[in-house]
């Protein structure tokens, strides 16, 4: 008899753990993509201009892993403003018993957005980020009240990587309006620790249709706030920037390119303050310059380069190992 009512209580925990198991299973696999898409979006909606979409939501409850895809973002004017092909984020359910959160990767897979300045000098996205910083005033608000101090959580991150991302830049309010198509920016991260003392290092790079390139390597420390590295940009075309300055300027700058590569330190909190940069190279090749509507250059140089260049920024010091100028030329006429 006893040993009828022990495999009676024995079928019941089995089937209440199959049970557990099951809804477990069905919540992790349907129910919180359910949950992100109809309650997260829906927030997300609700609390700023514009609207989001996304295409597909996939999450794993055994390995605490999210998969987002084809992200939409749209503005007021139901232009698509920002937008990402995948967003993937694998989280180490154990690190919550622990004194650190980890997340094993977190992965952004061409992301997109749009920047537009139109004629009257709006921004597209304004609206979106007046109410970001709306609520990040409140926040700041409320920790201020409750008298507590911030400290920055500790949070581990084996991998981070922005992928294929891209930028679009448009100014309408000029007198030549300015584009730039970003392309193949890559950002890359890996071991990140927001623990003081860490250095995190890290890889940005990108270029643009025009080809022009800029490659940085570094490493970030969160507390103390630095940086240390290198910087590297090739080819800047000065012509397509020149229209920035809105033909304010007397004359016209035709052709011109510029490269330029440097280390760099950046310690803004530490005393003494330091940000400097360190055996730095200046190269300028094809320069141009016309007066204002005319088809004849004033100025010309067809090659500018300075090296060994060290910059100490708050201690108003530079120096420069050499200065190279290859033929350059200046036209001056006199009014009869």
């Amino acid at each position: 008899m006893a040993e009828k009512k022990s495999r009676k209580w024995l079928r019941r925990i089995g089937i209440t753990i199959l049970s557990l198991i099951l809804f477990y299973t069905l919540f992790g696999f349907w129910g919180v993509p359910l949950l992100i898409r109809h309650v997260g979006l829906s927030k997300l909606n609700e609390s700023i201009p514009g609207r989001g979409e996304i295409d597909a939501i996939y999450f794993n409850p055994y390995s605490y892993k999210l998969v987002v895809e084809g992200f939409h973002g749209y503005t007021t004017d139901e232009d698509e403003a920002v937008s990402f092909r995948e967003l993937r984020i694998n989280f180490a359910f154990w690190s919550l018993f622990q004194d650190e959160m980890r997340f094993q990767e977190f992965y952004l897979g061409e992301p997109s957005m749009t920047l537009v300045i139109d004629e009257e000098g709006k921004l597209n996205v304004a609206a979106g980020i007046d109410e970001l910083q709306d609520q990040v005033q409140d926040q700041m608000e409320e920790q201020s009240k409750s008298g507590e101090p911030f400290e920055i959580p500790v949070i581990v991150v084996d991998h981070l990587l922005v992928e294929n991302a891209s930028l679009t830049g448009r100014m309408e309010n000029l007198a030549q309006p300015f584009e730039r198509n970003i392309r193949n920016l890559n950002f890359e991260m890996k071991d990140i620790r927001t623990s003081p003392e860490v250095n995190n290092p890290y890889t940005f790079t990108f270029d643009t249709l025009v080809g022009e390139e800029v490659n940085i390597n570094g490493a970030i420390k969160l507390d103390p706030l630095s940086s240390d590295g290198s910087i590297d940009i090739d080819k800047m075309k000065l012509a397509d920037y020149y229209k920035l300055t809105n033909e304010q300027i007397g004359f016209d700058l035709v052709g011109g390119e510029m490269s330029f590569s440097a280390k760099y330190a950046f310690r803004p909190v530490r005393e003494p303050r330091e940000l400097f940069i360190r055996n730095g190279h200046f190269l300028l090749e094809g320069l141009d310059l016309r007066p204002r509507g005319s088809d004849e250059p004033f100025q010309t140089l067809e090659r500018f380069e300075m090296t060994g260049m060290d910059v100490l920024i708050f201690r108003s010091t530079v120096d420069i190992d050499k200065i190279d100028l290859i033929n350059g030329t200046l036209r001056v006429t006199r009014d009869k």
